[in-house]
């Protein structure tokens, strides 16, 4: 039988659900209040401790997020040039510390590492600073040093150190404006950030294993420039020369795109006149980023030219890798691990170590990540990866091979479509092209660039290029396949390319269908399947209080 209620009872059953409700409720606050404190405390006890617990933990499991600490003293810009100051500017630290973690792994790492500075190495740290190799065999080899020897000293305590992002406060904000159009990036920051900052090593563990010839062939180092900040532009010199074992680098070549801001040229010249090793080169008229590296071509003296961008950081351990690669075989062309520098905090982030260059058919650059069946296949997390295309502003290649293989395309205004080019000729002429996760480069990515194109259209410049490009590397039915997403491109002339099709024919290269074939089999293929070709006007008409009209423009 079910058991009848009265009203008051049912009254007083609910009241003392709501109750107990409460209770729960109440108690729950309470418990994540107490968690709340102890947490706080304990993040900001262990903040600015070491804490590169991500080196050694199994690459997907690495946080790869900065930390810094919660209140600073950050003091002078470390050496910039004054451009600013400082402001009270503060670091703020993300909120996804695992400081029991740290705290862990810490403990487990101070038994095998030793220190510099503020960095953490795993191996023997003297050693392979003085360049000594740590275990010679028969054949020759050393493990990849360690080597970051600033100027001078580094302030630990700096804004950004470590690659920590540096967060302005809100009474800062104008004077970020104000230095943001100079180049599309947080500039005002990048000045308070020392130009010999210290980065933490986000190399794969295995990395540090790595086998190098103790006979390496020297690099020149071509960074072009036009209208580029001071202290991107000294942050990624002063990377080259204090990451870089000096009896492998030949030279750092600077050349200046016909810039018009004053502190890109007599200051400029008179700071790096303390670098023996740099030498700056201003061009009398613009020339445009592929013109100007066939500039500092000529300059070079070095056997292996690398090309960098002018607002990079390299990280350690980064050139023994690509010079190990070109020694094994001149016709490997290799790539670092482009690491993304935020444009705003200037917070150095990793990239994942299995991302390599693509293509759409429109025949614009872009990135492919392996899925899980193609990353298993690689042999190890150290192991070069072969790469359809690159981005075009970070890599080396023997010099010889380059010219061999026509260098540049100078019929190209400005920059854009060059990567594609040189990619397709590498692997359809002979060569390869491999991105190598033991060697990791940091780079600022801006949505705009500081300069002009010609008569002020960087897609007309782009697409100019691009109809080089596929005129002479890409063959039927693929050559359709761009003019069917670039209608725009139909007879249009490309100019003469007949050198360029002389060197493809000269050099017996293979099909652009070989290319798909063998390099890239993954790549999707455009449809050929078309009936008809042409435009539609579609209109769609509303009517409400007044009749207008809405309109589509289809394409099939």
């Amino acid at each position: 039988m079910i058991k009848a209620t009265t009203k008051e009872e049912r009254t007083t059953h609910r009241k003392g659900n709501g109750v107990t409700v409460r209770k729960v409720l109440v108690l729950i606050l309470i418990i994540s209040l107490v968690w709340f404190i102890l947490d706080f405390l304990v993040i900001n006890f262990y903040n600015g401790q070491e804490d590169d617990y991500n080196i050694n933990l199994p690459l997907d499991e690495r946080a790869f997020s900065s930390r810094g600490n919660n209140s600073i003293p950050l003091g002078k810009n470390n050496g910039n040039m004054p451009l600013g100051k400082n402001n009270g500017a503060r670091i703020v630290p993300d909120k996804d510390v695992k400081p029991k973690l740290a705290r862990l792994l810490n403990k487990r790492n101070q038994q095998n590492n030793t220190k510099t500075g503020n960095l953490t190495n795993v191996e023997s740290e003297k050693d392979r600073a003085a360049g000594i190799p740590e275990e010679e065999n028969p054949k020759g080899f050393h493990f990849v040093r360690y080597y970051d020897k600033p100027t001078k000293p580094r302030n630990e305590s700096g804004p950004g150190e470590r690659g920590f992002p540096y967060k302005t406060r809100k009474e800062e904000q104008k004077l970020v404006d104000q230095q943001w159009n100079n180049n599309y990036f947080n500039e005002y920051v990048s000045d308070l950030i020392s130009v010999e900052r210290s980065l933490t090593d986000i190399r794969p563990s295995a990395c540090k294993d790595l086998k190098i010839s103790n006979v390496l062939p020297k690099t020149s180092v071509i960074i072009c420039f036009c209208e580029e900040s001071w202290s991107t532009l000294l942050r990624s010199v002063h990377s080259v020369m204090s990451r870089s074992p000096p009896e492998l680098l030949e030279e750092i070549i600077l050349i200046d795109d016909f810039s018009q801001r004053e502190h890109l040229k007599e200051p400029l010249d008179k700071y790096m006149a303390q670098f023996p090793i740099v030498k700056v080169v201003h061009l009398k008229e613009r020339h445009g980023l592929v013109r100007a590296r066939i500039v500092g071509v000529g300059m070079s003296k070095a056997s292996v030219l690398t090309f960098l961008d002018s607002h990079i950081e390299c990280s350690v351990g980064w050139l023994e890798p690509l010079l190990q690669r070109i020694k094994e075989d001149k016709r490997n062309v290799v790539c670092p691990i482009i690491d993304a520098i935020d444009s705003t905090t200037l917070r150095y982030g990793q990239t994942s170590n299995t991302m390599v260059g693509s293509f759409t058919w429109s025949f614009t650059f872009t990135w492919y990540n392996f899925n899980a069946d193609q990353v298993a296949r690689l042999p190890s997390v150290t192991s070069p990866i072969k790469s359809p295309t690159m981005a075009g502003g970070l890599f080396s290649i023997d010099k010889d091979y380059f010219k061999e293989l026509g260098m540049y395309d100078e019929g190209f205004e400005v920059w854009g479509a060059e990567n594609l080019e040189l990619s397709f000729k590498i692997w359809m002429c002979g060569g390869q092209l491999e991105i190598l996760p033991c060697s990791r480069v940091g780079h600022i990515f801006r949505k705009r660039q500081p300069y002009s194109f010609p008569d002020n259209d960087n897609v007309k410049t782009f697409h100019h290029n691009t109809l080089r490009l596929v005129e002479v590397w890409v063959d039927e039915p693929y050559k359709t396949a761009f003019f069917d997403h670039v209608p725009d491109m139909y007879g249009v002339d490309p100019g003469d390319v007949s050198e360029r099709k002389a060197i493809r024919q000269m050099l017996q290269c293979k099909s652009f269908q070989w290319f798909l074939d063998n390099v890239c089999p993954w790549k999707e293929l455009p449809v050929f399947t078309y009936r008809a070709k042409g435009t539609v006007w579609i209109y769609i008409y509303i009517y409400r209080q007044n009749k207008f009209h809405l309109f589509w423009l289809l394409d099939f």
